[in-house]
């Protein structure tokens, strides 16, 4: 019996209206230079500080995570002396 891919319609969804949004930025980019610039820079503004806040966040939890391992290993060679 084959398998046939039954597509995710709010993944599709998502993807169409990402599409379509590149496509009108590519429009803006094409005939107002200065515009689409504007627009990209707009962008870079209010989602850079999300995605540093992020990054930060998962160093941290690397880190405890690391620490935790280590932790983990140390009982683990101790139980089994």
């Amino acid at each position: 019996m084959a398998f046939v891919y039954q597509g995710d319609p709010d993944l599709e969804a998502k993807a169409k209206k990402a599409a379509e949004r590149i496509s009108e930025n590519m429009h803006i980019v094409a005939n107002e230079p200065s515009l689409a610039l504007y627009r990209l820079q707009e962008h870079v503004r209010k989602a850079l500080p999300p995605m540093v806040e992020r990054r930060i966040e998962v160093t941290k939890l690397q880190h405890e995570l690391q620490g935790r391992c280590y932790d983990v290993d140390a009982v683990n060679q101790w139980t089994v002396r």
